[in-house]
């Protein structure tokens, strides 16, 4: 590992939140594991080696309700505690779920303070059902344009690409925590390539898409996403139920 500069990987908002939960079970000697929640309880019962509740116009620290505006306010309040998070790093991922309030609003502000540092960006979100709606898919949009202005990768998994590469009838609880795996899982096969290369900007590099001054988002090949749900082999759409 010598040669390495310090890694943090912030899991903002809820998805974000549990993926960081799921990394610190196996979390490799140099990356610091940092929950960040406008929601205190999914914070505060983190695992992760430090959480952040983020504070200001939340509904009574339960979270933004939705909102990327009000979350995107609240890390503002919170930018000096954030700014010291990312301070000592050399390269900071940011893990989240696009399209709610926290992940969309707060990961970006957290990417812009890391910009202002100096310290390069990699992001691993994810992209709503179809389903769930134009005005979360159309957030989720939103936050991927403003993110995309400061990280230098972008790894994008849309939930409907997962749900392709689900076989069979599973429920909603067991489709999210597959998603969860597959954001965990992205960061530590990355990761894994860094290790045994050795270097990882030759492998990361295949990521990277340059479109005008930003850079745009890459959607994860989907037999990676198959190779760490977690949830079967291809197949048509698995069928969602609440049950």
């Amino acid at each position: 590992m010598d040669g390495y500069g310090r890694i943090k990987i912030f899991g903002v908002g809820g998805a974000g939140c549990r993926a960081v939960g799921l990394m610190a079970k196996a979390s490799p000697a140099d990356c610091e594991l940092i929950a960040v929640d406008t929601d205190w309880v999914s914070a505060r019962t983190s695992t992760a080696h430090h959480r952040i509740e983020l504070q200001g116009a939340t509904i009574f620290g339960l979270g933004s309700g939705g909102s990327r505006l009000r979350a995107e306010k609240c890390a503002e309040a919170c930018a000096d505690r954030l700014r010291k998070a990312v301070s000592g790093a050399e390269l900071i991922w940011i893990v989240a779920g696009m399209g709610g309030g926290t992940g969309t609003g707060a990961a970006t502000v957290i990417a812009r303070l890391a910009a202002e540092a100096g310290v390069p960006v990699i992001a691993a979100v994810t992209l709503p059902l179809a389903m769930e709606g134009t005005r979360r898919n159309r957030t989720a949009g939103e936050g991927i344009d403003m993110l995309g202005q400061t990280a230098g990768i972008m790894l994008v998994l849309p939930l409907d690409k997962l749900r392709g590469a689900i076989g069979g009838r599973v429920t909603l609880a067991e489709f999210y925590a597959a998603a969860d795996r597959v954001l965990s899982g992205c960061v530590s096969f990355v990761m894994g390539w860094r290790d045994r290369a050795g270097q990882a900007g030759s492998h990361l590099s295949a990521f990277r898409v340059q479109k005008g001054r930003q850079n745009s988002p890459n959607d994860l090949p989907m037999g990676v996403i198959k190779r760490l749900s977690g949830l079967g082999a291809a197949g048509n759409a698995g069928a969602l139920s609440r049950a």
